[in-house]
């Protein structure tokens, strides 16, 4: 359906470029009245297809309320080959600017609308304005292509009062990069102006109106047939097409591309010095009102003088000059090299390192350089430099992004983000003013202090407008990990010190490359951004481009600390073999390049990945070494040795060393604490992990103190209702449970179910958790038919969300096959483990440590079956596994060893028996087991050494000692307890 007809724009009519390209967004709206912040935009699209209210609300005929997938809201404004729409993608759920050729128009011009968005679809850079979708429908071309809000550069360069000279500059480095980031792609703009250059509302500047360019090493020529305007009479603003000889704006156009010769990069060097040329001095360079008289000024070089009162500075014109020369030869050589000395004019040398920084940090998060330009070397309006970072616009989008969700726990978790948010944003003002007052004031520190603590702020700045900018897309998994996000920003005190920020890696030499890494160090701020809020798949291929960038760019340091993100990324994406490779290269080229953090990071992503993620502990156990060592270095971050203390606590948890982990975690708390201070959400996972540590150690009450203590922060850093929480209550209820109070523990996992299914629905993997441990807590109450029941559900929905033959779901049958063995119920135990162990074998490997415990069960089952060989061979695997794995002196080989004894005992091979029993029984007793681990293997060696009349003293005292451990179990030892009872009165002393 036709989207042209009659002028009913939305408001007051914007800029249109000379081939109709929208240039801005007037639409006559209030902020809080835009088409995209209104709360019922979908129900009034909605309302729209049914031909109802939208005529009179947007002032749009309903004939010409679709486009396709479009459902157009109003008119930006009409030229000469058609019309800008502005229009809501019902599939992307967002604001659009549409431009559609008129019918009337000749097919040349759809080619050359068509070539436009072909041109600038293969960009995609913060500076120039993004292309989503060009097609026909009903026979007329169209581009759907970014909406954005602002002026064009013209009618900011026009502004009363005019900007000055650096204000100029530094926009235009803006458009400069955009145009540079086209040339790299083998793209020539042919057509730059000031009005083909957008600012929108918060300082960002962007190219637009790639109409004219084409792909250089196509070399293409224009085959447009000429439109009838005479040279001489056309206004030089005019678009001239005139076939093989020119196509562009002459007031702009270089001498080579008016005399109808091929246009390269330095042809657009050329109409951007131009239009700069204008901006500052306020008049065109070269005079002319008529082409061929400005052709004749360019040929004979008579470049205006600048005129009085404007006060340029000597180099900067020098810089224009040498872009405007007639001969494209002695222009720059590129835009980079061009932009590299405009860069110089409004930096001094000995902050040139800052202002990169911040140049990158401002046009990032959308805060213009003129701002920082005219507040940032002054010791008052710190917060200017918040604005459009962290400001009430920006404040409701976030609120609004987040109470979209409908989570249960939205609300409260908006309150602590914006509490938090307003913290950082407060105090990095009030830093930023301490270190400006420091120097200008107090005179307490040089200017080049100044400028490494300013530039380290400008990081932090950076840093935080890429965590708003997640946030302002905030999906429910972002929303779950939003609190954590923000409290996660780094700590302002890091800009203290001074040693630490000179010691960071200097910039490239080559001024065009330091711009551009400056760029892609922006984007890996949104790396990490998107990796602190969970989106792994996001925040690998956002990476991923970072690193084809590095790549180009040549500069190493940028590579290593793209390719490290990316190895973080893979390992939270399931991808360890390609996210093992990532990192160990990224380590190496650290060392090479001597770039201690990415060392950090990396040895540290390595030891968690291979001694946790993949089993293999002893590797692990390697780099977390390393790992610490380089994290305790002088300069390092806390954050990072905590961490590194922490993974090394889990792999001696896992080696089945509590008391080592226990150290380890307990340093990783102090520091935390430290750190952060004691009510911070990241001191509860530590809490966590030494709740785990002392409930091996069966010290119920401890680990009970630290788990409440961990669930107190949570519920308030994330709110009772935040699915964080939950875990913490599942923790705290398998400490009732294991204290043998299950009627106390099922209360807590039904708190915790119900929290996790207002937060996921019913069918989410984490409440299949809870549905697990109720089921564990059920079958300790006797409850095996209803344990069942859940265990049951619980494995359903770990099959659809996982997949069938997943890793995790061995898990959930081998605590199905528990409790069927339970019942007695053996041949369906027996199934379940067959089918756990042949899951465990096909995702983990036949030697995975997995495998052997699963291989113990089914040895448990056969020996009850009497299938003594067939055990026998399934606890061997087992033993010769955990050794291969653990080493000979861990203590778990004791499972295998004590089934073994089992069957040689049922066998009556005492003697054989008594070999496994002893050995079992060494290791527990070295190790650190629980009571009921020694008390099992106490009274299995009693058992064996009855049948020697000359042992049965020693089986008793074992069998009496055993029975005092249970009892000391109480409630959770009282089943075993009578057993062991039982025996004794049948065997009593001779």
């Amino acid at each position: 359906m036709s989207a042209s007809g009659d002028d009913d724009s939305i408001g007051a009519p914007s800029s249109v470029g000379a081939d109709g390209g929208a240039t801005t967004d007037s639409t006559g709206l209030e902020e809080s009245e835009s088409v995209d912040s209104r709360p019922n935009l979908r129900g009034l699209i909605q309302a729209a297809e049914r031909n109802q209210v939208f005529e009179a609300l947007f002032q749009v005929p309903a004939k010409r309320q679709q486009l396709g997938r479009y459902v157009v809201l109003g008119t930006l404004g009409r030229g000469g080959m058609g019309t800008v729409l502005v229009a809501f993608d019902r599939t992307l759920d967002r604001r659009v600017a549409v431009k559609v050729l008129h019918q009337r128009l000749a097919e040349r011009h759809t080619r050359r609308l068509l070539r436009e968005a072909q041109a600038m679809a293969q960009l995609s850079h913060p500076h120039v304005v993004q292309v989503y979708e060009a097609g026909e429908i009903d026979g007329q071309a169209f581009i759907a292509m970014e909406l954005v809000q602002g002026q064009t550069l013209r009618e900011w360069m026009d502004q009363k009062p005019r900007p000055g000279w650096r204000a100029c500059v530094e926009v235009f480095l803006q458009v400069g990069m955009g145009l540079a980031a086209a040339h790299t792609r083998g793209l020539v703009h042919r057509d730059f102006k000031p009005g083909n250059a957008i600012l929108d509302q918060e300082g960002r500047a962007r190219v637009l109106d790639f109409g004219l360019a084409r792909l250089v090493e196509r070399g293409a020529r224009t085959q447009d047939t000429p439109l009838e305007i005479g040279a001489d009479d056309a206004t030089l603003d005019a678009v001239l097409t005139r076939t093989g000889t020119m196509l562009g704006t002459p007031a702009y156009m270089p001498l080579e591309q008016m005399s109808g010769g091929e246009a390269d990069a330095r042809s657009d060097q050329f109409s951007f010095c131009a239009s700069l040329y204008e901006a500052v001095y306020g008049e065109r360079p070269y005079e002319g009102s008529t082409v061929s008289g400005l052709r004749t000024a360019m040929q004979q070089r008579r470049l205006r003088s600048p005129p009085r009162g404007i006060k340029v500075p000597a180099n900067l014109r020098k810089a224009l000059e040498r872009g405007l020369s007639p001969d494209p030869e002695e222009r720059w050589p590129s835009m980079e090299t061009l932009l590299g000395e405009l860069r110089r004019q409004v930096t001094p040398p000995a902050r040139r390192w800052l202002f990169l920084l911040v140049a990158g940090g401002l046009t990032a998060a959308g805060v213009g350089l003129v701002q920082y330009a005219e507040v940032g070397f002054r010791c008052e309006g710190a917060e200017q430099q918040l604005r459009k970072i962290w400001d009430e616009s920006r404040k409701r989008k976030v609120r609004a992004a987040i109470l979209a969700t409908d989570l249960s726990y939205a609300p409260e978790t908006w309150e602590r983000v914006e509490q938090r948010l307003d913290a950082y944003a407060r105090d990095w003002v009030a830093k930023h003013t301490e270190v400006c007052r420091a120097t200008r004031v107090t005179e307490e520190q040089s200017h080049e202090v100044m400028d490494v603590r300013m530039g380290c702020l400008s990081s932090r700045r950076i840093d935080l407008g890429a965590v708003v900018d997640v946030l302002t897309w905030a999906e429910p998994s972002r929303v779950e990990k939003a609190v954590p996000l923000v409290a996660d920003l780094p700590a302002l005190s890091r800009c203290d010190d001074v040693e630490a920020l000179l010691a960071r890696l200097p910039p490239p030499e080559d001024v065009e490359i330091e711009l551009l890494v400056e760029v892609e160090r922006e984007r890996l701020a949104q790396v990490r951004a998107l990796m602190g809020a969970g989106d792994y798949e996001g925040s690998e291929a956002m990476a991923r481009d970072v690193i084809e960038e590095a790549e180009k760019l040549s500069y190493g340091p940028l590579y290593v600390e793209a390719l490290v993100q990316r190895g973080r990324a893979s390992h939270r994406t399931g991808k360890y073999a390609k996210a093992r490779e990532d990192l160990r290269q990224a380590f190496l080229l650290a060392l090479k390049y001597e770039h201690d953090e990415v060392q950090e990071d990396a040895t540290y992503e390595l030891a968690n990945l291979t001694g946790n993620s993949e089993g293999n502990t002893e590797e692990g156990e390697r780099w977390g070494q390393i790992a610490l060592s380089l994290a305790e270095r002088e300069g390092a971050r806390d954050k990072q040795r905590a961490a590194t203390l922490g993974v090394l606590g889990q792999l001696r948890r896992i080696e089945g060393k509590p008391g080592e982990a226990l150290e380890y975690f307990e340093r990783a708390l102090a520091i935390e604490q430290e750190r952060v201070g004691p009510r911070h959400p990241d001191l509860a996972a530590v809490m966590n992990e030494i709740g785990i540590v002392l409930l091996q150690q069966r010290r119920f009450e401890g680990a009970l103190a630290y788990y409440q203590q961990a669930y107190g922060i949570l519920v308030e850093a994330l709110g009772s209702h935040h699915p964080s929480c939950a875990s913490s209550l599942n923790n705290i209820a398998k400490v009732l449970e294991l204290q043998g109070k299950p009627d106390e523990a099922l209360i807590r996992y039904r708190q915790a179910l119900g929290v996790l299914e207002e937060a996921f629905g019913s069918g989410h993997p984490f409440v299949a958790v809870t549905l697990n441990n109720m089921g564990s807590a059920l079958q300790r109450q006797g409850n095996l038919d209803l344990a069942l029941v859940y265990l049951e559900r619980a494995l359903a929905i770990e099959q659809e969300s996982l997949g069938p033959r997943h890793y995790q779901i061995a898990g959930g049958l081998i605590v199905i096959g528990n409790v069927l063995q339970e019942q007695g119920k053996l041949d369906e135990a027996l199934a379940r483990y067959q089918e756990a162990l042949a899951i465990g074998q096909e995702s983990l490997g036949p030697e995975h440590m997995a495998v052997a415990g699963t291989s113990s069960n089914i040895g448990d089952v056969l020996v009850k079956q009497r299938r003594f060989d067939e055990a026998r061979e399934h606890y061997g695997k087992a033993l010769t596994i955990f050794e291969r794995s653990l080493g000979p002196e861990h203590t778990d080989l004791a499972y295998a060893l004590m089934g073994l004894a089992e069957v040689e005992l049922a066998r009556n091979d005492p003697l054989v028996a008594r070999s496994y029993a002893e050995r079992a029984m060494e290791l527990r007793e070295a190790g650190e087991v629980t009571p009921e681990e020694r008390a099992e293997v106490y009274f299995l060696l009693a058992r064996i050494l009855w049948s020697d009349p000359a042992e049965q003293e020693h089986a008793r005292v074992l069998a009496k000692r055993a029975r005092e451990l249970f009892a000391a179990q109480g409630e959770a030892g009282r089943e075993h307890f009578a057993r062991v009872r039982a025996w004794l009165i049948r065997h009593p002393p001779r």
